[in-house]
Parts: structure tokens; sequence; C-alpha cells
């Protein structure tokens, strides 16, 4: 009785079927991805086109560092380069004292 159940024909129509269920599987998960891509960044309306045109809204916002800022930049780095030198000089100073009144 088993062997008349998985003859040739039953086993050609169950591998058509099989073949049938995986290609509409196949049909089904495609059409569901291609929705979610277009979800994502497609149409003008998803979550990629909306950071895409957020960052532009920022790069267009932005202007260039006006020429005064970089002279001050500069100025400040000069300032920066003085204090330095200063506190190198308080050092000094600290050392000779704590040496003297080491020496008392």
């Amino acid at each position: 009785m088993t062997a008349d159940i998985l003859d040739a024909t039953t086993l050609g129509y169950l591998s058509g079927v099989l073949g049938l269920v995986i290609a509409l599987a196949l049909v089904v998960s495609l059409t569901i991805v291609n929705a979610l891509l277009a979800n994502v960044g497609g149409n003008g309306r998803g979550h990629v086109q909306a950071v895409a045109g957020s960052l532009s809204a920022v790069a267009d916002s932005t202007a260039p560092v006006p020429p005064v800022l970089t002279g001050i930049n500069k100025e400040l780095g000069e300032l920066a380069g003085v204090l330095i030198s200063v506190q190198g000089h308080m050092n000094v100073a600290r050392s000779v004292f704590e040496a003297n009144g080491a020496a008392r």
C-alpha cells in the first residue's frame, strides 16, 4: 500500500506543488521586502530621504566662518603661548622660593 502512494506520478505532483509553494513564498517575501525598502528610503517620503533632507538643510544654513573669527583665533593662540611662558617663569620662581624656604 505504501508503494502505491509514493509512485512516480504522486512524487511528480508533490514536487510540482512544492515548487509552486516555494515560488509563491518567494514572490510574497520579495513583495514585502520591496514595500519595506520603499518605506525606508524611497518615494521622497521615507526615513532616509528625511535624514538626507535635514542634512542638506544644515549644510545650506551653515555659513563659512567669518574672517574676524579666524583673526580672534590667531590672537588667542598667541595669548596662550604668552601664558605658557609666564607659567614657566612662575614655576621657576616657585622653585626658588621653595628652595629658600627649605634652606632656613
